[in-house]
């Protein structure tokens, strides 16, 4: 017992004299590291794509009238099955913002495909570029096209509709002041000025869409008032049936006439001046304290290293 508080109590204590003496000492080592951290750090900031983020602010449009129409429609709807036109929230049309037909068809629409998937487009021919087929997929094609001969072998690097919708998601975020009622449409791209654009497009189509839906909504609900209509005898059921068609009159008119349908902008995107990516200054800063804290790191497991050396040869 006597022995090992002994060895316990001959054991060298690490201070901070002692820290600062491997540090001391393996100074070149820490700095080389630092050095090398910095310049790659450097280039990595330097070569990274730059990202710019263009926004516009939008509110709900003004729905006067609908709410009539709803409670109009929600008064008779449980007698006749009518369910109307409900007032459409902001959450539903961020919803369809999102949705991957509505993106789909908003980025085939402004010609953005090619854009996205830039590397595989042919300006040239003004095609997609051909898929290099490798001997394997030659022979399974043929395989395939010899027991079924409306087989087409895909050989062009189109993107799929999934792929559309991943890359062109990836770009659009949103944002919601619950206070004030603003929501704010954020588009991310290595061109200021496109950026820009698009997001100012998508509101567009998004209220294009909107009240595209709602025309075929309303004519729907029409035809089939008008057949109710038909085949109700009782007068007051009628006129009120006939108040509903009235409503959904005004709804076709309003979606005709107001071009700012479901959504208005109060700010419109411009094209910013400043990238949100990279952070080059931070990168490079992160790269010094890293390339500093490795080469201590090395430095203090060499040193331990060496320690360990001479005790063994002292034995």
């Amino acid at each position: 017992m006597i022995d090992k508080l002994d060895v316990t109590e001959n054991e060298p204590d690490v201070g901070l004299v002692d820290m600062w003496k491997v540090i001391w000492a393996f100074r070149r080592l820490i700095l080389s590291m630092a050095v090398v951290a910095v310049l790659i750090s450097t280039y990595i900031a330097l070569s990274a794509k730059i990202v710019y983020r263009a926004e516009v602010s939008i509110v709900q449009a003004d729905s006067t009238g609908v709410s009539e129409l709803s409670s109009l429609s929600g008064a008779v709807g449980s007698l006749i099955g009518f369910k109307g036109r409900s007032n459409s929230s902001i959450n539903r049309i961020l919803a369809i913002l999102k949705s991957k037909a509505f993106i789909n068809s908003f980025v085939e629409k402004e010609g953005i495909t090619r854009i996205l998937f830039q590397s595989r487009w042919n300006d040239d021919l003004g095609k997609w570029k051909a898929v290099e087929v490798s001997f394997l997929r030659k022979g399974r094609d043929a395989i395939i096209k010899f027991f079924n001969e409306s087989y087409i072998s895909k050989v062009s690097s189109a993107p799929t509709e999934w792929q559309v919708y991943k890359a062109f998601n990836e770009l659009l975020s949103v944002s919601q002041n619950l206070d004030s009622g603003v929501t704010k449409i954020y588009i991310s791209w290595k061109d200021p000025l496109i950026a820009a654009i698009w997001a100012n497009s998508i509101v567009n189509r998004l209220n294009a869409h909107m009240k595209h839906q709602d025309v075929i909504d309303a004519e729907r609900s029409i035809e089939y008032l008008r057949a109710q209509i038909a085949s109700s005898e009782i007068m007051e059921m009628q006129n009120i049936l006939f108040q509903l068609i009235e409503e959904q009159t005004k709804v076709i008119t309003l979606a005709e006439t107001r071009e700012e349908y479901m959504l208005k902008i109060i700010d419109p995107a411009i094209a910013p001046d400043n990238a949100i990516s990279p952070n080059r200054k931070v990168m490079i800063v992160l790269g010094l304290f890293l390339g500093l804290f490795l080469g201590t790191v090395v430095a203090f497991i060499l040193s331990f290293v060496d320690g360990y050396r001479q005790n063994t040869s002292n034995r």
